[in-house]
């Protein structure tokens, strides 16, 4: 009879045991799963920030105007910037480079321009030491533009295509990557008088 009670309860303790383990199992899974929902909660908020950011600047491009450097349309790099938000972009700086020069160096150009909102600006890439007439840059490629929004400093950078006004997402600008406060200012970046457009579809978003 002994035997038989020590059968049985050593059967109760394997079964006990064995619910045990797949109790811990189970919750060790559901666990697992929300950790990772907690994750995916987590990027999807970081996307959306990081687009609240981006309203502004997601709004802002540039490209030639009417014919790239070398085509003979113009003697300086002529550029639309097509500022499509509702707040200004300040501090508008442009990246050169010499594409005959290698490594390609790049300088930056401008600084003191800004766009109001919802407009369209079209300006020139100069090198004015005011000693004369202004010059053609010898930094006649865009790398990029960089400027400052009433949320951030941005960077859009160029593509393949910029005749076609294709430019990459804005990208937040660490401090390292800011403009200098202050930089030569024969790298200038003069608006063309008198062609100050209103851009026509204002407003936030992409």
């Amino acid at each position: 009879m002994q035997t038989l009670l020590s059968v049985v309860s050593s059967v109760f303790t394997l079964l006990a045991l064995g619910v045990a383990f797949w109790t811990l199992r189970d919750q060790q899974e559901i666990n697992r799963s929300q950790l990772e929902i907690n994750q995916a909660q987590l990027g999807l908020v970081e996307i959306e920030n990081e687009r609240y950011e981006q309203r502004y600047a997601a709004r802002v491009s540039f490209w030639y105007a009417d014919r790239a450097p070398g085509d003979g349309a113009n003697t300086y790099p002529t550029f639309v910037i097509y500022n499509r938000s509702p707040v200004p972009i300040m501090r508008i700086h442009f990246e050169m480079a010499a594409p005959s020069v290698k490594p390609t160096p790049s300088v930056l150009y401008g600084g003191d321009l800004n766009a109001p909102p919802c407009s369209i600006l079209t300006v020139q890439v100069v090198y004015d030491d005011h000693t004369g007439q202004p010059k053609a840059p010898t930094h006649d490629r865009p790398i990029g533009m960089r400027f400052l929004d009433t949320v951030h400093w941005w960077g859009i950078t160029t593509v393949d295509n910029i005749q076609l006004g294709a430019v990459r997402a804005p990208v937040a600008l660490d401090e390292g990557d800011r403009p200098p406060t202050q930089i030569d200012p024969a790298f200038a970046l003069h608006e063309i008088p008198g062609t100050r457009q209103e851009a026509p579809d204002c407003g936030e978003g992409g």
